[in-house]
């Protein structure tokens, strides 16, 4: 061969390389998706994802069916935990393809895992260690399921109208409905398999002769009101701030001698009611949404306070002394551990790395949205605090209803993204204009047409606390699910007990 032509040969190839490797993300290898460590197969159809996205990739999706019908593009993220397989035996395979910033979108690539669940549901219940007879509401539920058995739902009634599925525990505190007589517990089980068993157990509860009604509120010669509870204890209301979130004025506050207090004994202190106020403590910036059983869920961001709440979201802001934090339980952001996640904001090591923030703080940039809303929610740059350079910074772009990431209103909420606080109340303006309520286990039920509806007053819910959001949001309310009347699971002071919301 000539030399100019060799030459002409090897800049051809120069070429041809450069224009692939251009035109594409860049491909290295071992790319693509891990499923549960590598294991050949599962009884569960829960599994864990490791994602290994290729050199300059920033999006990625995954689906269980390789058009990826439905998925939408997220965020590159380095594991994904709990992902829910399609129920059934047989070989399951995950797909996942990944895209950079210009839109390149790679091959796509797969992992595949059988499932091999039991044929048969084994399960049993027992109320109080198979007692016949309580006289507490209070009982505790054991359970037993064979391998293979991942969801569970537990109700009074056999429609389990009131119910969501959970994943399966070992045991859990229960509250059986009200006036003496033999009380059913129905449970119903899932298996990876999609097959559902239903079992139910009996007790006969015979009420305690008492003068005050259990659910009242009672008050002696001194100031504080007590919630009468379900256990057969009172239990204070810290002041009168919380008080008004579960009623309005005194009318139903029983006054009884202090005398009669005294034959009860003291229950842990009310928490203020979900979907009603927000929370902060002194000499912490924090601000926390209540939620069903005495748990706080920390804002991410002010970003996310006006999404959900609006511009008025400072108002609902009601500082609590410190020490009633010792009453609440403070609900993680993140399923990893402080090693892999320090600042527990949610993004695990490996991809804050990818992405270049820190580890140690979860807003890196300081933009007031924090690094997990631009990474996951927004694609904004983490590290930069105006992404799209026109002045403003991302956080700030949000509160003045434009976005963040480009020109133009904010008009709409990226799906699958923000979700409305367990316990609230919220205004669907854009479509229907009903009223619906965000429930603890159960999704999105359907409470009213409007503020007078029998299950909006007789659960005693307030119209200065329905969120009324400022953006349309992905909304999917359960199809002919509603709010029961005077429903003592909404209504009433709520605690967790083995990890269960009930009412104390």
């Amino acid at each position: 061969m000539r030399k100019n032509q060799l030459v002409f040969f090897i800049f051809i190839c120069l070429f041809s390389v450069f224009f692939l490797l251009s035109s594409t993300v860049a491909v290295v290898d071992d790319i693509g998706v891990i499923i549960d460590d590598g294991q050949s197969s599962t009884k569960s159809h829960y599994v864990d994802l490791d994602i290994i996205p290729p050199t300059g990739a920033r999006y990625m999706r995954i689906d269980d069916e390789e058009n990826f019908s439905g998925a939408a593009w997220q965020s590159v993220r380095k594991s994904v935990r709990f992902w829910e397989l399609p129920f059934g035996n047989g070989q399951k395979t995950i797909y996942i393809q990944f895209k950079d910033r210009l839109g390149r979108k790679t091959q796509v690539y797969s992992d595949s895992i059988r499932m091999d669940a039991r044929s048969n549901i084994a399960v049993e219940v027992k109320i109080n260690d198979d007692d016949t007879k309580t006289d507490s509401r209070y009982v505790r539920l054991d359970f037993q399921y064979s391998q293979g058995v991942d969801d569970m739902m537990v109700s009074n009634n056999s429609t389990f109208s009131d119910a969501g599925y959970r994943r399966v525990v070992k045991n859990m505190q229960w509250i059986l409905s009200s006036e003496s007589g033999e009380k059913t517990v129905y449970v119903r089980f899932r298996d990876a398999r999609g097959e559902l068993k239903t079992i139910s157990q009996t007790i006969t509860y015979t009420a305690p002769n008492r003068v005050i009604p259990d659910g009242s509120y009672v008050k002696g010669s001194a100031s504080t009101v007590y919630y009468v509870g379900y256990a057969g204890r009172i239990h204070p209301i810290p002041n009168s701030a919380v008080y008004h979130t579960y009623r309005s004025g005194f009318a139903d506050v029983i006054h009884v001698s202090d005398k009669k207090l005294e034959e009860y004994f003291i229950g842990g202190v009310v928490c203020i009611r979900p979907g009603t106020w927000l929370v902060k403590f002194p000499q912490s910036p924090r601000v926390y949404i209540p939620e069903p059983g005495c748990r706080l869920r920390p804002l991410r961001s002010p970003a996310e306070a006006f999404i959900l709440y609006g511009e008025s979201w400072n108002e609902r802001i009601i500082g609590l002394p410190v020490h009633f934090q010792g009453n609440y339980t403070i609900m993680p952001l993140t399923e990893e551990s402080r090693a892999n996640d320090y600042d527990r904001d949610g993004l695990d090591k490996d991809t804050e790395d990818f992405y270049g923030s820190s580890d140690r703080a979860d807003d890196s940039d300081g933009d007031s949205l924090s690094d997990y809303e631009e990474i996951m929610y927004w694609f904004t740059d983490p590290k930069i605090k105006d992404t799209d350079g026109d002045g403003v910074s991302d956080g700030h772009e949000i509160l003045l209803r434009r976005s963040p990431n480009g020109i133009g209103e904010l008009t709409t909420i990226p799906e699958q993204t923000y979700t409305y606080p367990k316990g609230s109340v919220v205004y669907q303006w854009w479509k229907d204009k009903k009223y619906y309520y965000v429930h603890h286990n159960a999704g999105i039920l359907f409470l009213g047409n409007n503020n007078r509806a029998n299950a909006f007053n007789s659960n005693d819910f307030q119209s200065r606390f329905v969120i009324t959001p400022p953006f349309e949001m992905s909304f999917t309310p359960r199809s002919g699910w509603y709010v029961l009347d005077d429903n003592e699971y909404i209504k009433d002071p709520l605690t967790t007990q083995y990890g269960s919301v009930v009412p104390m």
